[in-house]
């Protein structure tokens, strides 16, 4: 059997294929609030009004440079405050503003919604199935990369 015909030979094209149409689909959406997908992925992130930089960037899969970026980009922008971390002293926090907790619902409704659109051609129950079959494989590359 070729590479190219072995099961999975397409799922790592297909996973970013849909990956990309769900960044560019929240991109248009964070656009109408005026932010970047990455500022939305950020806001949505932040499980509490605040959270060190660090965990957000190993939340996303980013690297502390990056992130660092795009949060002092989010506090430019008014979205944001960096704050020294009292439990560490090597790092910042990030601590939402008013303004990022008020379109913070409408940033979790529109995610919702394009999750949702992204399964609508198929039944519920196979949509179930495929979320924990892509948990599954999730774990199953956390696993094969040490974490």
């Amino acid at each position: 059997m070729s590479a190219s015909s072995a099961p999975g030979a397409d799922f790592g094209q297909l996973v970013n294929h849909v990956a990309r149409l769900f960044r560019q689909a929240m991109g248009r959406e964070a656009a109408a609030l005026g932010l970047t997908s990455q500022q939305a992925a950020v806001l949505l992130t932040i499980t509490s009004s605040q959270m060190p930089v660090g965990a957000v960037a190993d939340r996303l899969g980013t690297d502390r440079a990056t992130m660092t970026g795009v949060a002092e980009r989010l506090v430019r922008d008014g979205w944001g405050e960096l704050l020294p971390n009292p439990d560490d002293g090597r790092s910042r926090l990030l601590r939402l503003t008013p303004r990022a907790l008020d379109v913070l619902p409408r940033l979790a409704s529109a995610a919702d919604a394009i999750s949702a659109g992204a399964v609508s051609a198929i039944p519920p129950a196979d949509a179930e199935r495929l979320v924990a079959l892509l948990h599954a494989v999730a774990s199953a590359l956390e696993s094969a990369d040490g974490r």
